[in-house]
């Protein structure tokens, strides 16, 4: 991590004038030499996190090893509970309340037994050998239950969101580019090494699917743990090894870009984007969510009758660094702090006395008295502010722990030997 944290510091390297961050594009070049296209910095820059950035790298290149992070590939995933098809329910506050411990029990911060990873990935046809577990995993996961208040105040809609990745994949994918020189097997169409051989990769794609996936079949193991039907369908690309195995069940949905690779437009150009919806999955039918923090609410901004030219910003960013210690957050636990928190959940709250996310002012706001910078940061990249936003607030959300590690996890399922998992 130490190395990508400073490939990325000099990479975007910034100061700030009012509202825009600005690359220093000679430090930029120096550093991706050959790759390097072009770079842009938005809004919610984040300088420890290394988010609000889009990064152009040429396809012809090398693909540097530190530009795979464990959270690569993050998605959110929105679906309604339609009203129609949940008359067996009241929808509520207070039913989904109720329907929380099922829920937390559901949806682990860690897969058990079989998480999203290239050791359950077919060499022949790319298809899973295991049904692979669902996970939020430790990188700003979450899973929950967010309402939107109509217009005229009294009614209310019900939304379930999920917001995943698929971290043990994407580190494993890091792994393979750095051993390349091994000749992996399935890697594109020849045996360089270049960023276009990367994206038509066997390993590139299952590892892009997977945290797709993920976020599909937890928006379903949600619902089903809540007792309320959404679309779904199954997931069907497995090698299923035995007749009494039948295929899971995911929500029948898209989801949108946190973090990703992707290929240019008009070019085979490997395009970057972390906290930022890449232009070209930008269009005038889907609307696009931006994340405050986890105890904050949800806008979602129609993108129609706009004219951006770039891609969009899907997070706020962070008025205030994670701590480097869970130790840090014991003397700043409030009697707001206790109000705010009833509502969501994470596991292991032995090892810290507080969420540091869920504290008021951790993050920025879309909007507020006395700040506008993000929406006018929206204006200047061509969204009409004139356009529809509105917004989900939480109900109940179950959040990752970001003290909590897979390794810790694993000890406590093989007695404490932990000889064979990385510390991520």
């Amino acid at each position: 991590m130490i190395k990508t944290v400073a490939f990325f510091y000099k990479l975007f390297s910034h100061e700030t004038t009012n509202t825009k961050k600005i690359l220093h594009m000679d430090i930029v070049k120096e550093t991706l030499k050959d790759s390097f296209v072009s770079g842009e910095a938005f809004n919610n820059f984040d300088q420890d996190k290394l988010t609000g950035i889009s990064t152009v790298l040429r396809s012809d290149a090398q693909i540097p090893v530190e530009a795979i992070q464990n959270d690569s590939f993050r998605y959110l995933g929105v679906v309604k509970i339609d009203a129609d098809d949940n008359r067996h329910v009241t929808l509520n506050d207070e039913y989904f309340m109720s329907r929380f411990p099922a829920l937390q029990e559901a949806i682990p911060q860690f897969a058990p037994n079989y998480p999203p990873s290239h050791a359950y990935r077919s060499r022949k046809n790319d298809f899973d050998t295991r049904i692979m577990e669902t996970e939020l995993g430790q990188e700003d996961g979450r899973v929950g239950v967010y309402k939107q208040i109509e217009e005229n105040g009294e009614d209310v809609s019900y939304y379930l969101v999920a917001v995943a990745g698929a971290e043990l994949a994407c580190s494993e994918l890091k792994e393979l580019i750095a051993n390349k020189g091994n000749a992996i097997e399935n890697w594109g169409n020849s045996n360089t090494d270049t960023i276009g051989d990367f994206m038509i990769s066997s390993e590139y794609g299952f590892t892009r699917d997977l945290a797709r996936t993920n976020v599909k079949r937890i928006l379903y193991d949600a619902s089903a743990a809540l007792e309320v039907i959404i679309p779904k369908i199954q997931y069907c690309s497995i090698n299923l090894n035995s007749n009494k195995q039948s295929f899971p069940y995911m929500a029948d949905t898209k989801v949108q870009s946190i973090n990703t690779m992707s290929n240019a437009q008009n070019s085979g150009d490997l395009v970057i984007t972390r906290e930022v919806v890449p232009f070209s999955q930008i269009n005038s039918n889907t609307p696009i969510y931006v994340l405050e923090g986890p105890s904050d609410a949800i806008y979602h901004f129609d993108s129609g009758r706009t004219h951006l030219a770039k891609g969009f910003p899907v997070t706020t960013g962070r008025h205030v660094s994670l701590p480097a210690s869970a130790k840090e957050i014991s003397s700043k636990i409030t009697e707001d702090y206790k109000k705010r928190s009833q509502r969501f959940a994470y596991e292991e709250p032995a090892t810290i006395a507080a969420h540091p996310d869920l504290f008021p002012g951790t993050f920025k706001k879309v909007r507020s008295k006395n700040d506008r910078s993000f929406l006018e940061s929206l204006n200047e990249i061509g969204w009409d502010e004139k356009n529809f936003y509105d917004k989900l607030t939480p109900v109940c959300v179950k959040i990752s722990n970001p003290y909590y590690t897979r390794q810790q996890k694993v000890a406590v399922n093989t007695g404490g030997n932990t000889d064979d998992v990385d510390d991520y």
